[in-house]
Order: C-alpha cells, then sequence, then structure tokens
C-alpha cells in the first residue's frame, strides 16, 4: 500500500507528504521573488500558500484532539513555541550580529526595534506603522519577513479558543458555520482596506484571518475528502496547481493585494490539499525526495533567506550577478539545514507538556528577555554610534545642513528668511545668491560656505 493509499483511510490524522512538497512550492516561490527574479513576479503569494497550510494543520489539530482527547491549551502554546521560536530566535541573533558589523547607527535603531518586535511576535504591528511592503526602503529591512511570522503567531493565540468554544455551543457544524462567517467577514475586511489603508490589509491579522480560516475550514471537511472519486480529486488538485502557478507567474507588485485577489492563490492551495490525498501525478511530485527535503526545511529556510539577501546587498559595492545569487541560495540552503538537523532536534526532544513548564519557561522566555535588553542598548547609544566615529568635518557639515532644512529656513511662497541662521557670510548686506532646491541643494552648503565667503 503506498503511502498516500494510508493517508486515505486515516482520515487525514496521518502524516501528508504531499503537504511538505506544497510547503517547497511556498517558500521558493518567495524566495526567487525576493531575489529579483523576473519570472514570477507573484512570488509573494507563497505566503498566502503557507497560511493556507498552516490554518489546516492547526485547525485539525486542534480539533481532533478536542474530540478524543480534552484539549490542553497550554501544552498547545508549548507545541507552538517549540515549533517555531527555537530557529526565530537563532536568526535573530545572528542577524543582530550582522547588523552590528554592516548596518549604519541610524539602520541599526531600526533593526533593534524590528528585532524586538519579532523576538514578541509584533513584527506585522511594527512593520505596518513602518512602511509598505513593495516599497524600496523594504529592501534595507533585514528583518522584514517576519511579519508573517508575527499574524501566524497572533492567530495561534485566538483561534484555539474559536474552535474549542464553537465545538463546545454549536457543535460540529456550528465550528464550520462560525469559520465560515470569519472567512466572509475577513475577507470583505481585506478587501475594503486595501483603498483606504492598503498598509493594515496586507499586515494585520483581521484582513487575513480568512487565509488561515479556509484552510480551517477544510480540515474539518477530511470525510467530505474521503468520499469524493481519485479521478474527481486529481483534476482537483490539477486545478489548483494551475491557479497556484497562475499567481506565481502573472501576478506583480502592482497587483491590489491582498483582497480577493488573494483569493486565487489562496483556492487553488485548497484545492491541492482536498485533492492530494489521493495518489495521482500532482501528489507523485509534491511527494518526491527533493520537494519533501525542501518543504521540511521550508521554515528554517523562510527565516534565513531575506536577512542574507538585505546583509549581502548592503555589504556588497557590486551588482548581485547570477553566479552571486547561485552562491547565496547555496548559503540559505546550508543555513537552513543547520537549523533544521543541529538547533530545532534539541528542542524536538523535549515534551511540550505542562509537567516540563520548568524547563520550557526559561528557555522560551530567556532569549526574548536577552534580546530587549541588546535591542535597548542599540536604542539607547543611537545605534552603537560609537562604532563608526564620525570626522570633525562631517559632523560640521553635518550640523550645517541640518539648521538650513529647519522651518526658518524653508521657503514660504515668495518670501525669503532673514534668519540670520538660514544666511551665509554677513546678514546684514543685501544677499547676491540664492540657494534654491530641496534637501539634495542643502549639501551645497558647507561647499558655498567655504569659498564664498570673503570674495
Amino acid at each position: 500500500m503506498t503511502q498516500l493509499r494510508q493517508i486515505e483511510k486515516s482520515n487525514f490524522i496521518k502524516f501528508r507528504p504531499d503537504i511538505e512538497g506544497m510547503r517547497a512550492i511556498a517558500v521558493l516561490s518567495v524566495l526567487l521573488f525576493h531575489m529579483g527574479f523576473s519570472a514570477i513576479p507573484g512570488g509573494f503569494v507563497g505566503v498566502d500558500i503557507f497560511f493556507v497550510i498552516s490554518g489546516f494543520l492547526i485547525t485539525q489539530d486542534i480539533y481532533n484532539r478536542s474530540v478524543t482527547e480534552k484539549f490542553n491549551l497550554m501544552e498547545f502554546y508549548l507545541r507552538r513555541v517549540r515549533r517555531i521560536f527555537p530557529s526565530l530566535i537563532a536568526v535573530l541573533i545572528a542577524s543582530t550580529v550582522a547588523a552590528v558589523f554592516i548596518l549604519l547607527p541610524s539602520e541599526l535603531e531600526n533593526f533593534s526595534k524590528s528585532a524586538l518586535s519579532a523576538s514578541i511576535s509584533l513584527s506585522n504591528i511594527y512593520f505596518f506603522k513602518k512602511n509598505d511592503y513593495f516599497s524600496p526602503s523594504a529592501e534595507e529591512m533585514p528583518l522584514l519577513h517576519t511579519w508573517s511570522l508575527g499574524v501566524e503567531e497572533q492567530f495561534y493565540i485566538f483561534w484555539p479558543m474559536v474552535i474549542v468554544l464553537s465545538l463546545k455551543f454549536f457543535g460540529r457544524h456550528g465550528v464550520k458555520a462560525v469559520l465560515s462567517a470569519v472567512i466572509i467577514i475577513s475577507l470583505i475586511c481585506s478587501e475594503l482596506l486595501l483603498k483606504s489603508n492598503p498598509s493594515f490589509s496586507f499586515y494585520m491579522l483581521p484582513a487575513r484571518a480568512w487565509e488561515l480560516a479556509i484552510g480551517g475550514l477544510l480540515g474539518l471537511s477530511g470525510n467530505l475528502g474521503l468520499q469524493i472519486k481519485k479521478s474527481v480529486a486529481g483534476v482537483l488538485v490539477s486545478a489548483g496547481i494551475l491557479i497556484v502557478g497562475y499567481s506565481i507567474f502573472f501576478f506583480e507588485k502592482t497587483t491590489p493585494f491582498p483582497g480577493l485577489h488573494a483569493l486565487i492563490p489562496c483556492i487553488g492551495a485548497a484545492l491541492i490539499i482536498f485533492g492530494g490525498q489521493f495518489e495521482n501525478l500532482v501528489s507523485s511530485f509534491l511527494c518526491n525526495v527533493v520537494m519533501k527535503y525542501i518543504g521540511r526545511i521550508s521554515y528554517p529556510l523562510y527565516l534565513v533567506h531575506w536577512p542574507i539577501i538585505v546583509f549581502w546587498g548592503l555589504a556588497s559595492t557590486t551588482e548581485v550577478s547570477m553566479a552571486v545569487k547561485l552562491v547565496q541560495i547555496a548559503v540559505m540552503f546550508g543555513a537552513a539545514h543547520v537549523l533544521y538537523a543541529g538547533v530545532e532536534p534539541i528542542f524536538r526532544r523535549i515534551s511540550a507538556t505542562r509537567a516540563r513548564m520548568k524547563v520550557w519557561a526559561p528557555m522560551a522566555v530567556a532569549p526574548v528577555i536577552a534580546m530587549g535588553l541588546v535591542c535597548a542598548s542599540m536604542l539607547f547609544t543611537n545605534g552603537l554610534q560609537g562604532r563608526h566615529p564620525m570626522p570633525a568635518w562631517v559632523s560640521q557639515a553635518a550640523a550645517e545642513s541640518s539648521s538650513f532644512q529647519r522651518d526658518p529656513c524653508l521657503m514660504r511662497g515668495a518670501e525669503l528668511s532673514t534668519s540670520a541662521q538660514c544666511v551665509i557670510g554677513d546678514p546684514t548686506r543685501q544677499p547676491t545668491l540664492v540657494l534654491w532646491g530641496d534637501s539634495h541643494a542643502t549639501q551645497l552648503i558647507p561647499a558655498f560656505r567655504e569659498s564664498l565667503i570673503g570674495k
């Protein structure tokens, strides 16, 4: 009996190797998109595929434990901590070390804020207030990709209570109704906010919950999935692959997203999960050795890929060639494998039970406290400014340039300021030259002062 056939008889409870293959597609699409491969302009939808998969697995786990045994909320949270935080903290530590050597003081200050936010599962909120995901400045933020972890971790906090309480008061069908309501309300919220507040729609859980809830609703439909014919399942999973492929290859940065457009890759992912329980051509592809391996390391690979891209770009003075990109990919896979095979097993050996709270509590809290102290030190020292002693002439030029950018020196209509701080030379004499421009023009002020005074 094949591995997929065993899954068919287990009502979705057993391990799904095809889902590992889906994770591989998701992480590769995000990775190649971030590396600038123009062939996949919509690779960012890989995150949406991850959301559907997470909603499917988490909802199924909560439901199965609730109907077969007493669901323990604390143990659920411990399992999430064991799964998420070891690799995350390791990447935050490595990124902080790189940031100290590579980033300028102002950049290091911003990095420290993002690192602290990521360590307490609030990075999506931080980046929501900070910038647009597709803006050029995003390429200078090594931890920008952790926004999706913030969404998932916040989802994990409240979702068990939604499932357990709905099951208790409304039964299985009531849970499906609640999940359907979450999908509809959250999707409407996401679409409406695309125009009024696109950053909220992109980064925040209320506008993303519907994607995870789609996976959750699918996780409660195991029996229905087992009743369909294999031929129908093959059609569904093939359609899902085509839909996901369309999103990856034809969506662009300018595509209004998430909103209704995000429904396309999410439906595609749902169809693959729904039909992938049976053996077919697509499932066989998803279950091959390479895809399963990439799927297994997909989480650490996702964590390491963006810091490597950003720090490499900031440290390099030349354009990233194809050869360099191949080296980057090798480094990413190497780092991901180290985390998967070296870091995560240490924590997987410790059972996530209340009896082991004495072990888990310090292991979970200590790294967060340490990260908070390190980030605080970087903030209080203005980005460890002492790392880069500024020559006296640079400090003077910066001060002079800055003074001209303050309000008294800004032109209002046809009026010119007569303030002494806005004048080069003797402020009592008739001006012979006017410097007119934006912040770029102010960079010329020190040179003008040096060359014009006394002439």
